[in-house]
């Protein structure tokens, strides 16, 4: 799942990088949200990535103080519900859980009875 999460965040990153620093100042609706999920993910990914809090500083500068609160709160609702799925803290579901056992006894040729209640 961290895999995951790192690959969405570095998917922002090449398009912020290739889009949004330039001269103009006015957010592109078509990198509200990679811009949103950036400044929305750097506090909660600070520990395993400290370049997001600057490139979240960087944007903040950018498009100001206000919309980086909007984003960290994600009152704008722009910041990617993918993203946010991904960081929640919920268990995966027993069907999910299950289906993983399945492969993964299968790729190990390990003989697994799947959970009949599931």
């Amino acid at each position: 799942m961290h895999v995951l999460i790192i690959n969405i965040i570095r998917f922002y990153s090449f398009k912020i990088n290739h889009l949004a620093f330039n001269l103009i100042r006015e957010l592109d609706d078509g990198l509200a949200e990679a811009i949103a999920s950036m400044i929305w993910i750097a506090p909660r990914m600070q520990s395993d990535a400290a370049e997001l809090k600057l490139i979240s500083d960087q944007l903040t500068l950018k498009y100001g103080k206000q919309y980086a609160e909007a984003c960290r709160d994600n009152s704008i609702e722009k910041v990617s519900p993918k993203l946010m799925q991904k960081m929640s803290v919920q268990a995966p579901s027993k069907l999910l859980v299950e289906k993983y056992l399945i492969e993964i006894a299968r790729n190990y040729n390990v003989d697994y009875e799947p959970d009949e209640k599931v």
